[in-house]
């Protein structure tokens, strides 16, 4: 009777990541959202965050430690595609409805993270943007 028993782990690198497909709008700055979005990005998503046109994200400037940004600025922005648009401009605000329309789910500070259902009403979303 054979009682050996394989106890290696399943090969985690060639699986995809879980939420590899997935697409994320990120209207952040600071630290909760772009902290809960880094952590859709380290998953597999692919994280766009959305920036204004003056400077991005203040949270770029809290000090200069990596190459002339914050250290916690690329800490909490890494694996992120960036975007600036001006959301109180007509066009920025169609961009990012086109963005919208396309996405997975979509996140802004200070508002609770909004998946497929929230982003049918896409008028309410970029209404939060704009906040």
């Amino acid at each position: 009777m054979d009682h050996t028993t394989d106890h290696t782990a399943p090969d985690r690198a060639s699986q995809p990541p879980p939420l590899e497909g997935i697409t994320v709008v990120g209207v952040e700055q600071a630290v909760a959202a772009p902290f809960a979005t880094r952590q859709l990005a380290d998953l597999g998503a692919r994280v766009i965050k959305v920036e204004r046109p003056d400077g991005g994200d203040f949270a770029r400037t809290y000090d200069t430690s990596v190459r002339g940004l914050a250290s916690h600025f690329v800490w909490a922005n890494r694996g992120k595609e960036s975007l600036a648009l001006d959301l109180k401009d007509p066009r920025g605000r169609e961009l990012l409805e086109q963005l919208l329309l396309r996405l997975s789910g979509c996140c802004r500070e200070r508002q609770s993270c909004c998946g497929e259902a929230a982003v049918d009403d896409v008028a309410a979303v970029l209404e939060l943007a704009q906040a």
